[in-house]
């Protein structure tokens, strides 16, 4: 036992009080339970001054739970309890209050410290690599362990590299123009369907529905080369679609961060989640054993897919692994499904936040169709090769994400003991270095970092415009991360969006879509107030009007 430990500490406490309490007539039992209380507060507060250590002193937050442990998610959020939100539901006066956009959170009672930041310059030095100091610990990727280790889930270093060699070939310029050209033909055969042919007028409770549907059948044709159409859904041999299970495992995924005994108990809920779960694994581990086949066969038709097939190509990648490197079946699976759901989601949720936020600005629609109108008329389709001519639907897009990055949460472990160098307030120069010991949890507060006033005059309003003099590629654009693990599927969403949104803005109006009685600022109170988070972050169901544009 150390000589300093707090049960020393607290030893040596409990046998003054029995020698004090025996001077003055105090029952030993009485001495015994003041002790043993005495002890646990000691023990409490030099546990605490080490967490403050341990995040270099710097001033912030000091709660009795850590938010994002068990309790910290279960229960409430209320004046004590900051909830598992809190980044967002704070977000105008989390960093201000201390004049810092890099603060420390601190737990008394439950949980642990972590250094909290909305900082691209310290993002970068934790963002990871195959050399950096800093780790994404296996806690912050529960939810999409169960399926096999991954690329968004591996720690970095060489697991990190392997994963990503058998991912990267997959996202090319020609996978691209099949997104794009997918992308066209859903939108094509969506207004062709019963729901939409002949509208002037299309009232939508839920525009999620649309977005939703587009990206998951963008991914299963140019993922999976599955062929489906928007009226065909993908299904499998026991009963449930494809599209449905994707959905109840995308909508409860929280589950899997839940002992499996708890996931067992004989619930409804629980057993859609377990039956949806097993119909993807089987469906997955199928698709692997299909592409396999694939690659081996080297036929004409085979080597057509193989240019527009992402899954394929990951298989073919894997395959010409050396064996030290190649990754097993159940780690394909773990890329598959985040292929799937965070990848359709990211998509998804952030159309569904730019189609709500350009419902309440016209005049911003009408300089997008402007410039849409400018460069195919009214009438052709835009091209491939047109997709960086679309400067504005791309910062529509853009905006939609830095509002409601879908990735809201960095989490990172420093490896080994090293020293983080943090900017000083904005106005002043330099950086102070802070050491930080070998496990300490880093996190990139994501929505801070977008609305950080560092970087973007007016954060909290949507201006799209902000971005017509960036580089396509910018750093800036932080919502996709920065450095070697930045987001391997940027491309492939923003293509799938600029071809989507250029066609539906060019045909409709989108307009707020409006209960009786409800105030335009009730509307956006519940559509932006109150996030959803499944595997991503974004909007709430957004009730959108679309009212058909009249062509000159």
């Amino acid at each position: 036992m150390s000589i300093d430990s707090p049960l020393h500490s607290g030893l040596l406490w409990l046998d003054t009080l029995f020698k004090s309490g025996k001077e003055h007539g105090l029952s030993t039992v009485g001495l015994a339970s003041f002790g043993v209380v005495a002890t646990l507060v000691g023990s409490m507060v030099l546990d605490y001054n080490r967490k403050i250590q341990k995040v270099g002193g710097l001033p912030g937050l000091r709660y009795p739970l850590f938010p994002f442990s068990l309790p910290g998610v279960i229960f409430p959020n209320s004046h004590w309890i900051p909830g598992f939100y809190f980044v967002f539901n704070w977000r105008k006066t989390l960093y201000k209050r201390f004049g810092l956009d890099t603060i420390s959170f601190v737990s008394w009672l439950y949980g642990g410290s972590m250094i909290l930041t909305s900082n691209v310059e310290v993002m970068r030095q934790i963002a990871g690599g195959t050399k950096s100091d800093f780790i994404k610990p296996l806690s912050a990727s529960g939810s999409i362990l169960g399926w096999g280790n991954n690329l968004l889930a591996s720690v970095g270093g060489e697991d990190w590299r392997n994963h990503r060699r058998v991912m990267a070939p997959a996202f090319s310029q020609n996978l691209y123009q099949a997104v794009w050209k997918k992308t066209l033909v859903l939108y094509r055969e969506m207004l062709a369907s019963e729901t939409w042919e002949g509208k002037k007028v299309l009232e939508m409770q839920k525009v999620q529905e649309i977005t939703y549907k587009t990206a998951l059948l963008v991914l299963c044709n140019c993922g999976f080369g599955l062929g489906l159409n928007w009226e065909e859904a993908p299904s499998t041999s026991n009963g449930m679609s494809l599209l449905t299970a994707f959905e109840i495992v995308d909508h409860r995924n929280m589950l899997g961060n839940l002992p499996g005994w708890v996931v067992k108990l004989p619930f409804k809920y629980f057993k859609e989640y377990l039956h949806a779960s097993n119909i993807l694994t089987e469906w997955m581990t199928a698709q692997i054993v299909d592409r396999r086949e694939v690659v081996n066969s080297r036929s004409e038709l085979d080597e057509k897919r193989l240019e527009e097939d992402c899954f394929t190509l990951m298989v073919k990648a894997n395959e010409e692994q050396g064996r030290k490197y190649r990754l097993s079946d159940q780690e394909l699976v773990g890329n598959v499904f985040i292929l799937l759901l965070a990848g359709h989601e990211t998509t998804a949720q952030t159309l569904a936040a730019t189609l709500a936020y350009l419902s309440l600005q016209p005049d911003l629609q009408d300089e997008i169709v402007e410039q849409i109108v400018s460069i195919i008329g009214w009438d052709r389709d835009p091209e491939f090769d047109q997709y960086r001519d679309f400067s504005k639907v791309l910062a529509a897009f853009y905006e939609g994400i830095r509002l409601y990055p879908a990735g809201y949460l960095m989490l990172r472990e420093a490896a080994v003991d090293t020293v983080l160098e943090i900017q000083k307030p904005i106005g002043e120069e330099g950086t102070t270095s802070i050491p930080l010991p070998k496990g300490t949890m880093v996190v990139v507060d994501m929505i801070g970092v977008q609305r950080n006033e560092r970087y973007f005059d007016e954060p909290e309003k949507y201006k799209p415009w902000r971005w017509l003099d960036m580089p396509h590629e910018s750093e800036v654009a932080s919502s996709f991360s920065v450095g070697p693990r930045a987001c391997i599927g940027r491309k492939f969403a923003t293509t799938e969006a600029v071809a989507m949104l250029t066609m539906l803005l060019r045909d409709w109006k989108v307009e707020p879509l409006l209960k009786s009685g409800e105030t335009l600022e009730q509307w956006k109170d519940k559509v932006f107030e109150n996030p959803k988070i499944f595997i991503s972050f974004g909007v709430n169901d957004a009730p959108l009007r679309f009212v058909r544009r009249q062509r000159p």
